[in-house]
């Protein structure tokens, strides 16, 4: 395996990318190990992002993105599929995006590589500006004659409800 900054061998690499950094609260939207080399996660992280993180706006925003926001949803995405199968065939047929490795998917199967899981395929994922708090989504969500929703996986709605909803994590709900 290469890096993809540098394309230098990074096999052994022991560093983890960050695509957004850890430091902003990203804990979870990582590359997979070896994607980038530890010489070049060092750079960014010492050199890219340490300086701009040091800025007033970034500490700012920093505070921010520590806040809770297990009770907020931050982007809109498009779900384009769901697909239901062996833990080994849903890897090898999405491992290209990235977003996890085989160790990853063996917890989530709790080892037992016969039991079927759930992998969820999205596109044009939005960053809100702002998080929407889940009590103003259960607000739009009445105010539409719909059940409240716990959101622990994705809700399709109406028209109606998303330009609600997108209209506040834009900015534009004034």
């Amino acid at each position: 395996m290469n890096c993809i900054f540098c394309h230098k061998a990074s096999d052994v690499s022991k560093s983890i990318e960050h695509i957004v950094p850890e430091s902003l609260g990203n804990k979870r939207t990582v590359l997979w190990k070896g994607a980038v080399c530890d010489e070049c996660n060092n750079y960014f992280a010492t050199k890219v992002e340490k300086p701009l993180l040091d800025q007033p706006y970034f500490i700012s925003v920093h505070h921010h993105l520590k806040s809770p926001r297990s009770q907020s949803i931050v982007a809109t995405s498009y779900l384009d599929e769901v697909m239901t199968g062996k833990p080994k065939l849903l890897f090898q047929r999405n491992k290209h995006y990235g977003i996890y490795e085989w160790t990853n998917i063996y917890d989530l199967c709790e080892k037992d590589v016969e039991k079927d899981i759930r992998a969820l395929r999205f596109s044009n994922t939005e960053v809100f500006d702002k998080p929407v708090r889940l009590s103003m989504i259960r607000q739009i969500f009445t105010a539409n004659n719909r059940k409240e929703n716990t959101f622990a996986s994705p809700v399709k709605v109406d028209k109606n409800i998303f330009i609600q909803i997108y209209q506040i994590g834009s900015g534009n709900d004034k």
